[in-house]
């Protein structure tokens, strides 16, 4: 079919079609209908553009396309992401309950230190000592290791069969999410090895051929290297960083040189440059050059595990080679965007990756911004100074990547890498020898020690520096900036401003169709914020396991919170940081805890720079003396202008476990009523004797749950809701209310909803969590 000039498809019918496509996919995720309406939809848009087309109608033809391509993606999307047959995995998993699976393993093993991750294709799932027919992918863990699977290998697995988690926490990691980019609705946990039995032992190229080879460079990576430099040549290489330690995953994260521990685009290049080299030389015909390096493009996605990212970056470079040999130079943009089509096509669900979202960024970035600057540094291109031109090409092409992918960072990883950055120039630059020793390194390690060890000795002394270099980025002034989570809307916007101003800067014009997009999205930004409903206070709690953490805010008052780190756990103070920097602009005015030794704490501290509120003594009892925390009473008075006043109350403590020391509880007075926070100490019924009889929210801790005083407590403030907080006291807390015994109705806790917040709205108590209350 050909389209006239100026028609949706004319120019970059590849980019059209995607947008198209996107849209679809997008549609299918809010509105959840059987897969065989969007089928009957492209059909009959399918027909009609035929109709149109034989009948010479362009116009109608172009319209009736584009409707073909919306409800296309409107229909993979629904039948990758459901609603799925009865016998589908996704409607057979339960929370927990024992079951056996038959399937096979489709990806490779994913060996951990300590156990083993599989992706298997279910075949059939025994449930209740019923075996059913079943459907779908399921992830299988097995808590062992001294076992080998390979991939196609059949199996039987027995275990405890659940459904995966999503976020507990507004700014968490969702799991889900994440399994159901690969379609994965499923897992498995497999304590021991009675519960694995094969079936039969199947045979593949993976197994056969790419499971050796990358496990072979990767012993001769640790025979030859320490263990750390060893982990970061892999990285590079193979994209396999889960030997990389933390420190040195901290250093690529804020130096934003993370993308080539991921194999994405500079990976494949960089592959490619190396293998291309001796080929130039030989001087052979394109087509011979071409067809070898398509080749090497595919045995290095094979061994990168086929990650969304590289597989992008391999479509485009095999489209390239394919140009490069037998056909004319095509439009880079709409290359970029015929990758995508590709892999949308194959998994609709792939534009939900967060990786594959960083790389598609990243990649346009450079694509459109890399031919403006070169245009601008043709001055610098003369004799003397061609090292500078091209080190200010790589330099600005990495910038362009930075930019573009910043508002994306920002919302997935609430971090900006600033002057870190520029650490891409010289980091890239010994990525590529390291690249290409480390190929020369495994070609050679078979021929002996010595040629191992003579060719380890400079790569060692480059990865060596590449440490150094990210360690003197990192620690500049400035290296990287936490950020705030911004929406969809305003990465939209961020996005069409770059490009209007690029098309001003390199092309002399502007953008009308961008200009009044840019327009409508600033629009919707702004009346969004301005018809939001504001709630007269919120009382939030946040899921950080067995640790303790709430936040109190109401407008034209000061943001108080408590953080209470009782099990040191690294993770911990991020949810708390990224929560206050999404919740409150970054804001915390006063800092509650009973730990102020924590690193958690002190973590906090540096960031937000709280006035912190110590809760215990020096020699770790609980405060006696009244004025130690009177500081934050008429502090907060005198700061709060809504009608939200707090008090800290000194009393016997209820937890008997903490000893009769007079514990602080902090009581807030809202409209209707007070909200009574003791999370950790107890709460005697004598509060009544200093404060108010009757609450609207009364928190205690769950080590005291089904002590005779708790509920006494409780029936006598008669509070709309109990929550039950953890403290230092508490071993577990129940998964499900049910299991209850008092106050089942209104009460509340992390451990089976996840992070909730209690807000008030003109005295009506509005309950959200980031689980269902069961």
């Amino acid at each position: 079919m050909s389209f006239p000039p100026g028609s949706l498809f004319y120019q970059r019918p590849a980019l059209s079609a995607l947008c198209i496509l996107i849209l679809g996919i997008l549609l299918s995720s809010f509105f959840s209908i059987n897969y065989y309406l969007p089928l009957i939809f492209l059909f009959t848009s399918l027909t009609t553009a035929l109709y149109f087309y034989l009948r010479q109608r362009n116009k109608g033809a172009t319209i009736a396309l584009s409707a073909s391509l919306f409800f296309l993606g409107w229909y993979l999307a629904t039948v990758a992401s459901g609603p799925f047959p009865p016998n589908h995995v996704a409607n057979i998993v339960s929370d927990g309950r024992r079951a056996e699976i038959i399937g096979r393993v489709i990806e490779e093993p994913d060996t951990r230190p300590d156990k083993i991750y599989l992706t298997i294709e279910a075949d059939s799932i025994r449930i209740n000592d019923i075996w059913i027919p079943a459907m779908g992918r399921i992830r299988a863990r097995l808590k062992f290791i001294d076992v080998e699977i390979d991939h196609a290998d059949y199996l039987h697995l027995s275990g405890y069969l659940y459904k995966p988690l999503g976020a507990s926490n507004p700014s968490g990691f969702d799991y889900a999410a994440y399994l159901k980019t690969k379609q994965i609705f499923g897992e498995i946990t497999v304590s021991d090895i009675q519960g694995l039995e094969f079936i039969d032992r199947g045979k593949s190229f993976l197994s056969s051929a790419i499971t050796p080879l990358r496990a072979h460079a990767i012993a001769k990576a640790n025979e030859y290297l320490q263990a750390d430099r060893a982990a970061i040549l892999t990285g590079f290489l193979l994209g396999e960083k889960r030997a990389l330690p933390e420190k040195y995953v901290r250093l690529f994260k804020n130096t934003g040189t993370a993308h080539l521990m991921a194999v994405s685009g500079s990976n494949v290049g960089i592959v490619l440059a190396v293998f291309a080299c001796p080929l130039v030389l030989l001087r052979l015909p394109r087509g011979v050059k071409a067809s070898f390096l398509l080749v090497v493009i595919i045995l290095f996605s094979l061994l990168t595990r086929l990650e969304p990212s590289v597989v992008r970056a391999s479509i485009m470079a095999a489209i390239g080679l394919i140009a490069y040999g037998w056909m004319k130079k095509p439009d880079p943009v709409n290359l970029l965007a015929f990758a995508g089509l590709v892999m949308l096509l194959w998994r609709p669900v792939n534009l939900f990756d967060v990786g594959l979202q960083l790389s598609f960024a990243a990649t346009f970035g450079i694509i459109y911004g890399f031919p403006g600057i070169s245009k601008l540094l043709v001055r610098v291109d003369r004799p003397g100074t061609k090292w500078l031109h091209y080190a200010t090409l790589i330099l600005g092409a990495t910038l362009t990547a930075q930019v573009a992918v910043m508002p994306l960072m920002a919302r997935y990883f609430q971090y900006i890498p600033i002057l870190g950055s520029l650490a891409n120039l010289p980091v890239i630059l010994l990525a590529s020898v390291i690249t290409a020793i480390g190929i020369l390194f495994l070609a050679f390690s078979p021929f002996g020690h010595a040629a191992a060890t003579l060719i380890a000795m400079p790569l060692g002394f480059a990865i060596d520096s590449v440490i150094a270099i990210l360690r003197f980025f990192a620690s500049l002034p400035g290296a990287a900036k936490v950020a705030s989570q911004p929406s969809w809307t305003v990465i939209l916007i961020f996005w069409l401003s770059l490009y209007l101003l690029g098309e001003i800067i390199f092309k002399r014009r502007i953008s009308r169709v961008s200009l009044i997009a840019l327009l409508f999205l600033a629009n919707v930004e702004i009346w969004l914020g301005v018809t939001g409903r504001k709630a007269d206070w919120s009382l939030e709690f946040l899921d950080v396991r067995r640790n303790h953490a709430w936040v109190f805010s109401a407008p034209g008052g000061p943001v108080v919170a408590a953080f209470d780190s009782f099990v040191p756990d690294g993770d911990t103070e991020e949810i708390f940081i990224r929560h206050i920097i999404n919740r409150q602009d970054g804001k915390i005015d006063y800092l509650l805890t009973v730990t102020p030794e924590a690193p958690e704490v002190e973590r906090i501290s540096n960031e937000l720079h709280p006035r912190i509120i110590n809760f215990q003594s020096p020699d770790g009892r609980a405060i006696s003396c009244e004025r130690l925390i009177s500081s934050l009473v008429e502090a907060y008075k005198k700061d709060a202008q809504s009608s939200s006043v707090a008090n800290v109350l000194l009393h016997g403590a209820d937890n008997t476990n903490a000893g009769f020391f007079p514990y602080p509880a902090v009581e807030i007075d809202v409209d209707g009523g007070a909200i009574i926070m003791a999370g950790w100490a107890g709460m005697g019924k004598d509060y009544d004797k200093q404060g108010k009889r009757g609450a609207l929210i009364l928190e205690m801790p769950w080590s005291r749950y089904a002590r005779s005083s708790c509920l006494e407590t409780i029936s006598v403030y008669g509070p709309q809701f109990s929550v039950f907080s953890p403290d230092r006291f508490s071993v577990s807390a129940p998964n499900d209310r049910r299991q209850l015994t008092h106050s089942r109705d209104s009460a509340l806790a992390t451990s089976w909803c996840g992070a909730f917040s209690i807000k008030g709205y003109d005295g009506r108590i509005v309950v959200e969590s980031m689980r269902p209350i069961r």
